[in-house]
Parts: structure tokens; C-alpha cells; sequence
């Protein structure tokens, strides 16, 4: 992360970060197939613990307040101010490489699914067919996230819950309007 601080990240070769970690260039391979990896790799057991922290959350939640709640214990369990600058990274890497933005596309959709599955526990669905309710509310939510880490990366490293929480309020407002309309009415 050091040398994609300073280098940027189509700066910085494999090489560099070998030699920069003290090993040896192939050590690099056997523990992330390109240099995308270093950035977007999300193990399987953190996607394992956004799934339990889904399938968790209280059932008197609503699902979208459940994911929320989810995704703030989830990022309180890293260390955010220490991510912030990995994240600004990511996504100047992201906006210079399509093959990049495809390794974050990849990356989210990972974690959409993991958002899905826990929602069809919660909700009592077989993990293996997911509802049609749980994966869009995946899909949406975990958009919201998107965004919000989009725009944290652009701000202070402190305001990532803030600018979730505010995101998700958006959301919340917006779907209570739609439910407020007439059956088969579109704006």
C-alpha cells in the first residue's frame, strides 16, 4: 500500500512490491494471481462474516435497516482510517483501467452475493435459491455501499458510517415514497 501511496498503482510493478515485502517475485504469485488481486482480493472468510452479520441481525429489523447494521459492525471490525488510503487507491486505479473497474465489479458482486445469502437465512429462504426479494435487496443495498465508499474516498477518512447511514436514510425516504403511490402508478 506504501508504494501505491506513493507510486499509484499502475506506478508500482510486482517487482517493487517483492522486493519492498523482502521475498521473492513467484512468493508474490502464490499468494495473489496479478497485482488487482492486492486490491479487490476479499476472503472467503470476510465474506463469510458479512453473511453471518446479515443472517444475524434481529428479525424485528426491517432488511434494509439489517444490512446497515451489518455493514457497520462489518467495517468496525477492520481498521477504516488505515483503509482509507487503500481505498483512494482502488479507485484511481479503477478509473484508469477498465480491466481494474472489472476486478471492482467482480468485487462487489461477491459481496452482493454474500449480502443475498444472508438475507435468505434471516428470512428463512434455501440458501441455494435465492428470492427474488433478497437479491435485489442485496443488489441495493450493497450499491448504497458503493456509492458511499465512493464518495468516502473523496472525503475524511472519519466519515465513512456517517456517509453510509446518510446514504441508506436516502434510500429509506425514497422507497417510502414509492410505497405511498397508488398500485401501478409511475412517477
Amino acid at each position: 500500500m506504501d508504494l501505491f501511496n506513493t507510486q499509484g498503482y499502475m506506478g508500482t510493478t510486482v517487482r517493487q512490491i517483492s522486493e519492498n515485502a523482502g521475498f521473492a517475485e513467484r512468493t508474490f504469485f502464490l499468494h495473489f494471481p496479478t497485482k488487482a488481486d492486492v486490491l479487490f482480493d476479499v476472503p472467503a472468510e470476510d465474506l463469510g462474516e458479512l453473511t453471518q452479520l446479515v443472517s444475524g441481525q434481529a428479525h424485528a429489523l426491517d432488511d434494509i435497516e439489517a444490512v446497515l447494521q451489518a455493514i457497520l459492525i462489518w467495517h468496525d471490525n477492520r481498521d477504516t482510517l488505515g483503509r482509507h488510503p487503500m481505498v483512494r487507491r482502488m479507485k484511481e486505479a479503477s478509473a484508469l483501467s477498465a480491466a481494474i473497474r472489472g476486478r471492482e465489479l467482480d468485487y462487489n458482486q461477491r459481496l452482493v452475493d454474500a449480502v443475498a445469502t444472508g438475507l435468505a437465512i434471516r428470512r428463512g429462504e434455501p440458501a441455494l435459491d435465492l428470492s427474488l426479494h433478497s437479491r435485489i435487496t442485496a443488489a441495493v443495498t450493497m450499491r448504497l455501499l458503493h456509492l458511499s465508499i465512493d464518495e468516502w474516498s473523496r472525503s475524511e477518512p472519519d466519515a465513512l458510517f456517517t456517509i453510509v447511514c446518510e446514504h441508506f436514510e436516502v434510500c429509506r425516504k425514497m422507497l417510502s415514497e414509492l410505497s405511498d403511490r397508488p398500485s401501478g402508478r409511475l412517477p
